[in-house]
């Protein structure tokens, strides 16, 4: 009996909670106040008795002690005074954008870019207060920079290799102006020096020593293939670089296959070749019968795929996928 009455005490004590933030929260004459004697005897209810609504109501009340208007199931946040009526309250930047640009060097070009201008977008936001309500809108500032590249120091950069670096400009209200420059494809090691100059700044990469870069994809191409009636199936290519190379290995990568309508073509013979640089390859593609993984057969097209890679000291040993040669049938 006891508990069933504490629990009827209990209900009838939030009945009235509610109605009191009801009329209070629908703007309407305050209700009945609740007196702090059963304010106290609601917040000291044991919690096994209280189901989730009566929790809100009790997290009501709690906040409208502190004088924090209550929102339920949200996170509470103390709000920031307002600005005086008709002042201005500048805000910080929201975004900042950086402006881009591409330096390109080739083989016996010009050793310093020409200016880039490069901009930089940025967004402030700026509120102002009339008549108790705030008014905001983005300001946005151009600003833009002069950037020039030079390359410096002693280079020795061979005709396929190009130097390319993206010089970017971005400016911020905490941190102030501010260039970066990214190596994109280099042929030496550099160092970066940036120097303000009129309008701008000049970026010079100082060479600090030579890379190993990839080799020329279009160094080497096929001529021709086809069947030569004294030596079969014979397939041409040509070396444009291979002077830079002496010294170094050429390894052409060969897959022989024969066309098959309507499956996948099988190969006949597939293998690396190690070979010294010279200005063309002729590869007889019967010196290596007796390595074929079926024999040819009379009457079949046949093409091959191939591809490349240098090893020595000049380029870095990429392989290079030069693709897949025209048809020729095996008489």
């Amino acid at each position: 009996m006891k508990k069933l009455a504490s629990a009827v005490a209990v209900a009838a004590l939030i009945i009235f909670a509610a109605q009191a933030i009801y009329y209070k929260h629908q703007a309407r004459p305050a209700g009945p106040a609740l007196s702090a004697t059963d304010r106290q005897t609601l917040r000291d209810a044991p919690n096994s008795d209280l189901n989730g609504d009566v929790r809100d109501i009790l997290s009501n009340l709690n906040q409208e002690s502190s004088g924090v208007p209550a929102v339920p199931g949200a996170a509470v946040a103390q709000p920031e005074p307002a600005p005086a009526a008709g002042t201005a309250q500048p805000g910080l930047a929201q975004q900042d954008t950086q402006d881009c640009s591409l330096a390109t060097f080739l083989y016996g070009g010009p050793l310093e870019s020409q200016p880039a201008t490069l901009h930089d977008y940025q967004t402030k936001r700026v509120c102002e207060s009339y008549g108790g309500k705030n008014y905001c809108h983005d300001q946005v500032r151009d600003m833009s920079a002069n950037a020039v590249i030079a390359l410096t120091g002693t280079r020795t950069t061979l005709p396929w290799e190009r130097d390319v670096f993206k010089v970017c400009l971005q400016r911020g209200l905490l941190r102030g102006e501010r260039v970066k420059v990214h190596t994109i494809v280099a042929s030496h090691h550099y160092k970066m020096l940036r120097k303000p100059s009129a309008g701008g700044y000049r970026i010079e990469a100082l060479a600090q020593g030579k890379l190993r870069t990839n080799p020329d994809p279009a160094g080497i191409s096929a001529v021709s293939f086809g069947n030569d009636a004294a030596n079969g199936l014979v397939l041409t290519l040509t070396d444009k670089w291979a002077s830079y190379y002496q010294g170094d290995k050429t390894v052409v990568k060969v897959a022989l296959k024969m066309v098959k309508p309507f499956a996948f073509d099988p190969v006949a013979f597939e293998q690396e070749l190690v070979l010294p640089p010279q200005d063309s390859y002729v590869i007889r593609f019967a010196d290596y019968a007796a390595q074929f993984k079926k024999p040819l057969e009379r009457g079949m097209e046949y093409f091959v795929e191939w591809g490349f890679k240098r090893e020595g000291k000049v380029s870095n040993g990429d392989y290079q996928k030069s693709g897949a040669t025209m048809r020729a049938m095996y008489p």
